[in-house]
């Protein structure tokens, strides 16, 4: 796991992730698990819910669209009901890719405003703890 944060991370940031997870976990005697101690996700499905929202999240940094989260949720919505609709990406779009690499993880929100609250919520302290990449996406 440490491996591969520090594959695609800053280095320090990942040590100082890392060092203060196990210093917490030696600390707690064994109240803790160390999977609590790096603060990931509990389950498989809460892991993928996570990977889902940080992309969609990836996705809106990529709409011009404005800097309302509205806008970005309703064009977002727009863009995934296309995608369904489409085989794929055109070569460059990088908010449609990271749309589909979310719809890999996760069943997508199917309102504008399941969406708005997943952006709004903007959780990337997750995202930098659990390391997400890209899923092979020709862009």
């Amino acid at each position: 796991m440490v491996a591969l944060a520090l594959a695609d991370a800053d280095h320090c940031e990942v040590g100082r992730w890392a060092s203060h997870a196990l210093a917490r976990w030696v600390g707690a005697s064994g109240d803790l698990t160390l999977h609590d101690c790096l603060g990931l996700p509990r389950s498989p499905r809460a892991l993928a819910r996570a990977q889902r929202d940080h992309w969609l999240r990836v996705a809106a940094g990529h709409l011009d669209c404005g800097d309302s989260s509205w806008a970005r949720a309703c064009r977002l919505l727009s863009m995934a009901r296309s995608a369904a609709r489409a085989r794929g990406p055109s070569t460059g779009d990088r908010a449609l890719a990271a749309v589909l690499c979310a719809a890999r993880a996760c069943p997508l929100p199917a309102t504008a405003r399941q969406l708005h609250n997943i952006l709004r919520a903007g959780d990337r302290e997750t995202a930098a703890r659990c390391n997400f990449t890209a899923p092979d996406v020709a862009l």
